[in-house]
């Protein structure tokens, strides 16, 4: 299934396999949307305060406006956020009032950093082997995937370890490019 932002499509978030991917997708879309301020929480839904000298009226009408405004994006990007998602990942945003309550609530289900998710994907690094069906261009960027994936963990991978682990997993057709490195 996609989502459609506009004019960009992107897989729907079904769970954890597909989460650094949609992740990344969805955080460019919001940015490009000007809602990445609503996901991290750095434009807080206004508050009613008075300014020195002003009205109850005046303080009123200040905060019904911006109340207003604030309201508009948090729902367009909740928009974003719903129509990029599954049926699983919907069930947990369905008690979230905001679009950063939304952004929070999937990091906590999705975003694995414990010592488990460390050894899974250091055990899927090291096993990692070039897909046949696949080109030069998508075995490399299946393994920076998940040399990043790697770093989010906090064990970055240096990189003439990549550059190893690439060259040993090129098929025989490819060896020549040992020469070059």
């Amino acid at each position: 299934m996609e989502a459609e932002d506009s004019r960009t499509k992107i897989n729907r978030l079904e769970g954890t396999s597909d989460w650094a991917s949609w992740k990344f997708q969805m955080q460019i879309i919001l940015e490009a949307n000007e809602y990445a301020d609503f996901l991290s929480g750095e434009e807080p839904k206004p508050q009613r305060i008075p300014r020195a000298g002003e009205t109850d009226a005046e303080t009123d009408v200040r905060f019904k406006d911006k109340l207003k405004v604030w309201k508009l994006k948090d729902a367009k990007c909740k928009k974003a956020i719903i129509s990029a998602v599954g049926k699983a990942p919907m069930l947990h945003l369905m008690s979230c009032e905001s679009a950063s309550d939304m952004w929070t609530k999937l990091h906590s289900v999705y975003e694995k950093k414990g010592v488990t998710s460390l050894y899974m994907i250091q055990k899927k690094f090291f096993e990692y082997k070039m897909d046949p069906e696949d080109d030069i261009s998508t075995h490399v960027s299946k393994l920076e995937q998940l040399g990043h994936q790697l770093k989010l963990l906090g064990a970055p991978v240096d990189e003439s370890f990549m550059m190893t682990k690439l060259l040993m997993t090129l098929p025989p057709t490819c060896r020549m490019l040992h020469v070059g490195f």
